[in-house]
């Protein structure tokens, strides 16, 4: 960050900075004009990365920089003609970073995102989403990206858009943060008509090496469903998920008995952390089948039992 604040200092954006009734417009188009001819991705990045975290001494010469660059990226003014009346389905058509096919680096993702918290545009969203999963490496992705697209997706309930979005970033195994894969499997639950693709999404953690199926991962949909919902319901939950319990891709180094332990591991920590939770709300009958179908499944009564 210091050597892109030194490179692309106050003195440089001194010749983007202007007066008048139009300054926001004049100073997005110039900045556009010369991102557009910037011959390296670095530079572009490194333009992005000081713009982002000087807003503080720029706002002086270029009022709100941070909606700047929200503004090149989601509505550029250099491309507005060209991008009138063309296909919608390609989001990032006439983009000014996508032409560069350059990634907008961390600090860049979190300013667009963190605006569009405050700020939020369906459209936009999309774009910013689109553009992370083409230009930006996985690994280089910091879960508290991910953190803010699942926020915005539930503020705004777009189920649809979040759906496709985490199925995404579970098949190519990106960070995704547990409480951000729990608090995205109980908004799905909430939703009339996609309860049963929260389900879906839990069993597809077997699928990752990132998120690893355990009582814990899945205890908020119980919770609620104790509170909220009938003990059929319930207990339909409840054999749902325990017929679909399954290891998850970072196991596939694994020996074959090692599998089988850390599997029946995982089966009885789920046993044993759903008991906990309807003995605690008084769910005794509940609690009792449960019981039942931990004994069917021969595992050895312990103290707690």
């Amino acid at each position: 960050m210091y050597e892109a604040k030194r490179k692309y200092n106050y003195s440089f954006f001194k010749n983007f900075a202007f007066s008048g009734a139009n300054q926001m417009e004049l100073s997005q188009r110039s900045l556009e004009e010369y991102i557009i001819n910037l011959e390296s991705a670095l530079d572009v990045q490194s333009l992005i990365i000081s713009l982002v975290n000087s807003s503080y001494e720029l706002n002086s010469l270029i009022p709100n920089v941070e909606m700047l660059f929200y503004r090149m990226f989601c509505s550029p003014l250099t491309t507005k003609e060209d991008r009138k009346d063309k296909d919608q389905e390609n989001v990032l058509y006439g983009n000014i970073f996508a032409q560069k096919q350059v990634s907008l680096t961390y600090f860049g993702y979190k300013s667009l995102l963190e605006t569009l918290v405050l700020d939020p545009k369906k459209k936009h969203l999309k774009k910013v989403i689109a553009h992370l999963s083409e230009f930006e490496p996985k690994e280089k992705v910091d879960p508290y990206l991910i953190d803010l697209i699942v926020k915005i997706g539930i503020e705004q309930k777009y189920p649809v858009l979040l759906g496709k979005t985490m199925k995404f970033f579970m098949q190519n195994d990106y960070p995704i943060p547990k409480s951000a894969f729990q608090n995205f499997v109980l908004f799905l639950e909430h939703c009339k008509g996609y309860e049963e693709d929260a389900k879906r999404f839990i069993f597809l953690t077997s699928e990752t090496e990132t998120l690893d199926f355990s009582y814990d991962l899945v205890r908020p949909i119980f919770l609620r469903n104790l509170s909220m919902k009938t003990g059929n319901e319930v207990l339909q939950l409840f054999e749902q998920i325990r017929k679909n319990i399954k290891l998850n891709k970072s196991t596939k180094a694994l020996t074959q008995p090692e599998k089988q332990e850390l599997l029946q591991a995982k089966k009885r920590g789920f046993y044993d952390g759903l008991l906990k939770d309807l003995i605690k709300t008084q769910a005794y009958g509940l609690a009792q089948i449960v019981y039942s179908e931990k004994m069917r499944e021969k595992f050895e009564s312990n103290i707690e039992d």
